[in-house]
């Protein structure tokens, strides 16, 4: 079994089998092959600000025609794993006008996890 690759703020990613762990729930859960993806590609440009073609290149590929739509449901659904409160987004933030920005800074101690 390969390790799990840890993410500063409080994220793990098991790269064998797309598991996702968040330490402050102390709880995994499974992530499509897309976000998966998305995350690592995130991941690999801690505090870039990523555009939406650049993303949607890097993880659809350069032939993909659809719409960025697609991604921003992607990056919601990602959201709703594993940000605190996905509503706030603090890991994966919109930069508006051009895409999103993964912050590799540790959440707070006091940030409230939605649903606890």
């Amino acid at each position: 079994m390969k390790p799990a690759s840890t993410l500063d703020c409080g994220i793990a990613i098991g790269t064998k089998w797309r598991k996702v762990s968040r330490f402050m729930l102390v709880a995994s859960f499974d992530i499509s092959v897309r976000e998966f993806s998305l995350l690592r590609y995130f991941y690999s440009h801690p505090g870039e600000v990523l555009s939406r073609d650049q993303l949607l290149n890097a993880v659809w590929g350069i032939d993909y025609y659809g719409t960025t739509r697609t991604l921003d449901q992607h990056i919601a659904q990602l959201r709703k794993k594993i940000e605190p409160v996905p509503s706030k987004p603090v890991i994966i933030t919109t930069v508006h006008g051009v895409g999103y920005r993964y912050t590799l800074e540790s959440l707070p101690e006091e940030t409230p996890v939605d649903g606890l």
